[in-house]
């Protein structure tokens, strides 16, 4: 079941763009659409397309954010906002969307570990710098930069362990805190 849609960007524009959707969705949900040659976050806009474009040449949305809907009280104040001001719409949109890194995957660090693999399996020589690594990471897992500091040897002997797979790489996502978005935030009613 395809519906054509109307997507409000955080781009300076006062229409929506329409795109495709092959699921239910409500008004205010947060999207993420294409957009030129990248991405565009914005709202559901509208449940109807403006019709100004081929039903052919429209994109589908290619994400749907976990985020409550914004309400439609918050709607009616982004309009009365870009009015009052002279603003775009799109220019509003993106003041009340703007928690920086909300919508960006979360980055990832890398630590390092023993991999139970040793000196002499990976063909290497003893060296007091390597066991230098070798004894601390028997204590638990690093980054490059802390091994290098607390085992006081170079990236190249880090690297040429790691290249040798006698270390082996623990990837964490760093996590991020946001506050839960409360989309029918009310403090006082508009006239």
């Amino acid at each position: 079941m395809k519906q054509i849609i109307g997507v409000l960007t955080t781009l300076p524009f006062d229409n929506p763009f329409d795109y495709t959707v092959d699921r239910n969705v409500c008004l205010g949900q947060i999207v993420e659409v294409p957009f030129g040659k990248g991405r565009q976050v914005g709202i559901i806009y509208s449940l109807q397309g403006s019709g100004e474009v081929d039903e052919t040449k429209l994109k589908a949305v290619s994400k749907y954010f976990d985020f409550p809907p914004i309400s439609e009280n918050m709607l009616k104040f982004i309009r009365w906002v870009a009015q009052y001001n002279m603003a775009r719409l799109g220019s509003v949109l993106k003041m009340v969307l703007s928690v920086r890194g909300v919508f960006e995957p979360s980055a990832m660090t890398t630590l390092y570990t023993l991999s139970g693999k040793s000196l002499a399996e990976a063909k290497l020589k003893n060296s007091d710098a390597r066991w230098q690594v070798m004894n601390l990471l028997s204590k638990a897992p690093y980054t490059r930069q802390e091994i290098a500091s607390g085992a006081r040897v170079g990236q190249s002997v880090i690297k040429t362990l790691i290249d040798k797979e006698v270390l082996k790489p623990i990837y964490i996502e760093n996590k991020r805190e946001f506050l839960e978005p409360v989309g029918d935030f009310v403090k006082v009613d508009l006239t």
